[in-house]
């Protein structure tokens, strides 16, 4: 069964399309970043869960809307000697909650260790690696078409 993500929806465009919806929720409309093919994307809002690039994606391209709750500083701020109000610890759990599912949707989504001890690619695509130096290190196919 596949991984349905938390925090991220990713769309293959078909040329002609601008509008792209989503379905899972978030604090802030600030907190929603749009990318095609890795690139961020400047957008607009048509509704709640769905969003308008200006010029349709060509076909093929990848549209990924994510949600990235801000996690430099605390949502919610109690006082000493304030009033501790329901909707402050339902936005403090939410919060937390978003924080932990982005990160949970990022380790699903990366290699991993099997039981048996071998590396799982999850059948996707590896860039951006280094050329090999030593015998055991693995080669890219730009390094074996250079050097072989």
């Amino acid at each position: 069964m596949a991984y349905t993500p938390y925090s991220y929806v990713q769309l293959k465009a078909d040329g002609a399309t601008t509008n792209f919806p989503f379905n899972f929720p978030y604090l802030d409309t600030a907190h929603i970043q749009v990318s095609v093919d890795t690139v961020v994307t400047d957008f607009t809002w048509v509704d709640s869960y769905t969003i308008k690039i200006a010029s349709a994606p060509v076909a093929g391209a990848v549209v990924e809307i994510r949600r990235i709750t801000p996690k430099d500083s605390a949502i919610v701020s109690f006082q000493d000697g304030s009033t501790l109000l329901e909707a402050d610890l339902d936005l403090m759990v939410t919060y937390n909650l978003y924080c932990a599912q982005e990160a949970y949707d990022g380790t699903q989504a990366s290699i991993y260790l099997t039981a048996d001890g071998v590396w799982d690619g999850q059948g996707v695509r590896a860039t951006d690696f280094a050329d090999p130096v030593d015998a055991q290190d693995l080669m890219t196919l730009n390094y074996m078409n250079v050097n072989f």
